[in-house]
């Protein structure tokens, strides 16, 4: 399975200090060129990080069809999203949902380094162009 790494320019943004929450931001990673069993790496998540949910923005449209991509980590390919369709108007969100996506019932805890990783699923076509832009919202254990 190729993986390909698009964590470069990603950025925590602080929410709460006292809280120690934060929401952490992927560059705007693109379709073009990518293939079926291709995994994007997107997010870096520390050790020590709670990720309580991921939205996916899309910004720029792909128009394939019913393209969809799974939001997910090292652990579970969709276990923040399981199926985001990639031919959604721009600007259109899509989060972790409670009681459906595995890590959005009770969020997960990283007991070691990993990333939130987009894989490009075979629920409907594979998206072959547009942009998505992915956040990460958690806290410090």
């Amino acid at each position: 399975m190729p993986t390909t790494s698009q964590i470069v320019g990603a950025t925590a943004l602080p929410v709460d200090d006292a809280h120690r929450s934060f929401v952490l931001k992927s560059p705007v990673i693109s379709f073009i060129g990518k293939t079926a069993a291709d995994v994007i790496k997107s997010i870096p998540v520390k050790a020590g990080m709670v990720i309580d949910l991921v939205t996916s923005v899309i910004v720029e449209v792909n128009n394939v069809g019913s393209a969809a991509f799974g939001v997910g980590d090292g652990d579970a390919t969709s276990g923040y999203d399981a199926a985001v369709s990639a031919t959604a108007a721009i600007g259109t969100r899509a989060e972790s949902a409670k009681g459906t996506d595995t890590f959005a019932l009770a969020g997960k805890a990283y007991a070691a380094d990993d990333t939130i990783d987009i894989i490009l699923t075979t629920q409907g076509s594979i998206p072959t162009a547009g942009k998505v832009q992915l956040y990460a919202h958690g806290y410090w254990a």
